[in-house]
């Protein structure tokens, strides 16, 4: 967002040092544009990719230069520039398939809240994850949001409340299904000691 600076001038000459040679592309100078820190609206990063389109072109028609040797660096708002001109180049992960673009549920998920009486030596995450295996199926997330001791509960017990998400996948779920995950989720918690406060 500077402009061209000591740092772009250090890198090209260590490019130079290892053999490599370097052009400097000047994006902001020939726009009148000194920095865009406050006003990034001054330069569109489009601007910069015709610019660098433009230049990859001149390079490779150059005689000395191999077309297929060419690389691109940017810094700042270069490096943005930089990286739409070379997406369709960057490699599949290494070791596992790429993930899938993110499709949100078709289905509105349901929440339940549980409130469960146990002994205070149960610590709240295994709570949880007893809830989450209850049903693997339907259910997506469970969390804590609030736990509580007094002397109401009694000596050595505590209040752990937690919130159950429920993800529906092929029809909306009915108070009947709703109803048989809420009976897993208490059996669950069950093993664990704790039980449904009334």
């Amino acid at each position: 967002s500077g402009g061209i600076g000591a740092s772009t001038d250090l890198w090209a000459r260590e490019l130079n040092a290892a053999g490599i040679g370097a052009l400097i592309l000047d994006s902001f100078a020939g726009r009148g544009i000194v920095s865009t820190v406050q006003d990034q609206a001054q330069l569109h990063s489009l601007a910069m990719m015709v610019d660098a389109f433009r230049a990859l072109d001149r390079l490779a028609e150059h005689p000395r230069i191999r077309a297929d040797r060419i690389a691109v660096m940017g810094f700042s708002k270069g490096a943005v520039a930089a990286v739409e001109l070379y997406l369709d180049a960057l490699p599949p992960p290494r070791g596992r398939k790429a993930r899938g673009m993110f499709a949100p549920p078709a289905l509105q998920a349901v929440t339940r809240d549980f409130a469960f009486l146990a002994g205070d030596s149960l610590a709240a995450d295994a709570l949880v994850r007893a809830a989450a295996s209850a049903d693997k199926m339907l259910i997506t997330g469970v969390r804590v949001f609030d736990r509580f001791a007094g002397e109401r509960l009694g000596p050595g017990k505590i209040s752990l409340a937690i919130e159950v998400t429920l993800q529906p996948v092929a029809a909306t779920l009915t108070d009947a299904e709703i109803e048989a995950v809420s009976a897993k989720v208490i059996a669950a918690a069950g093993k664990l000691g704790a039980v449904l406060r009334g």
